[in-house]
């Protein structure tokens, strides 16, 4: 790599990343953070909205890297706390393409509300890490965006916020390879139960260098799902077998009762993350190509993070296609109660994407349902109001 241009740390990361073949970029603002985006934005000629919470940009940024293009997602360390759980799930789900994490570290308290170090956070999520600087950062970019190809991980860079504005040393990266191309892998994707033990040993190899153990057999449904959640996966069926019928290049699902659908002979759902996670997810695929994309969520993962994956649909014009079950209570949690009127107030603001589904037993109007979105080029959230069992 030779010297070729100047500018300031922040700008350098914005055009390094762009330069090594990032695609899709996140980013929610702060000290160190908005002048990569910026940066990032004048270079490719397209300007991503700032994200509004870091769990979704995360997500977002997964969504992408899965599906085989590299991507990246900026915030402060502060914002990585509030991520964590987006952040842990990326590492045991592992990615396809690089996937870039560009935290701005603050030990000094510039403009933060406590002063926390990036590094023992990072340590914490098992995230390979490599801290830069301005003499550094684009040899540093290349290594860290090879690293996490490489390890099928995600891989953070970690910056000092107080050097943001301070000139840097330049380069221009070496020709990059393509990324590789996706293929289902429900084995490391679904992020369940049944299969975390062997995603945990996988990790645990990819970090150390040796050779992963052999996947498992998939659990086969019915059989091999957990005689408890049976009658609550009964009551799903014929929406789901309408469902799998009109099978897309990816479909994201949230952890829960209904991931179980990501199973043979079903195959319905491709990836499994956190509460919340599905929406968030599916607009990453759908920015990166795949933009027949669904998310599937249920109304308490919905309340509780999905609805912030909206906002952010809507931020970026993504059509994007949710469904989403409403069966009034937490199934996998033990059925705590989700309120009807709380669900309605969420959805109120999205009036004009509801499709609404007000039989989901009857596989009939669960085909007219799903057929009337995937007709529609915009938002769209199919509401399927399940009956008290």
């Amino acid at each position: 790599m030779s010297t070729t241009r100047a500018g300031t740390l922040e700008q350098e990361v914005g055009r390094g990343l762009l330069d090594l073949g990032v695609g899709v970029a996140a980013w929610v603002p702060g000290l160190g953070v908005t002048g990569c985006a910026e940066a990032y934005a004048a270079v490719a000629g397209r300007a991503a909205p700032p994200s509004f919470h870091e769990e979704v940009a995360v997500g977002c940024a997964h969504g992408a890297a899965i599906t085989g293009m590299r991507s990246a997602v900026a915030m402060k360390t502060h914002g990585l706390l509030k991520a964590a759980n987006a952040v842990s799930d990326a590492v045991f789900c592992g990615t396809t393409a690089a996937f870039v994490l560009v935290i701005a570290d603050d030990p000094t308290g510039i403009q933060s509300d406590s002063v926390i170090a990036a590094g023992p956070v990072l340590d914490a999520l098992e995230l390979p890490w490599v801290a830069s600087g301005p003499a550094t950062i684009g040899c540093d970019l290349s290594r860290i965006v090879a690293r996490s190809e490489r390890l099928g991980l995600p891989a953070a860079i970690v910056i000092d916020a107080a050097d943001a504005s301070t000139p840097a040393v330049a380069t221009d990266a070496e020709p990059v390879p393509p990324s590789p191309t996706y293929r289902r892998d429900p084995v490391r994707h679904l992020l369940v139960p049944a299969l975390i033990r062997h995603q945990r040993a996988v990790l645990s190899a990819r970090l150390a260098g040796t050779d992963p153990p052999p996947p498992p057999p998939l659990p086969r449904f019915p059989d091999g799902i957990p005689p408890r959640w049976r009658p609550a996966l009964d009551r799903y069926a014929p929406l789901f077998r309408a469902f799998a019928a009109r099978r897309s290049s990816f479909t994201a699902g949230d952890i829960g009762i209904s991931s179980c659908y990501g199973f043979p002979p079903y195959d319905a759902i491709d990836v499994v993350t956190y509460m919340g996670g599905a929406i968030p997810l599916a607009i990453g695929a759908h920015l990166a190509g795949r933009t027949d994309a669904w998310a599937v969520t249920g109304d308490f993962s919905f309340i509780s993070a999905g609805h912030l994956g909206l906002l952010e649909a809507v931020a970026r014009e993504v059509p994007l296609r949710i469904l989403l079950l409403a069966n009034g209570q937490a199934e996998t949690t033990g059925g705590q109660p989700v309120p009807s009127s709380l669900l309605d107030r969420v959805l109120d603001g999205y009036a004009d994407a509801i499709v609404p589904l007000d039989d989901p037993l009857d596989e009939h109007a669960c085909e007219h349902a799903l057929k009337e979105t995937v007709s529609r080029d915009e938002l769209s959230v199919v509401v399927a109001r399940f009956p008290p069992p």
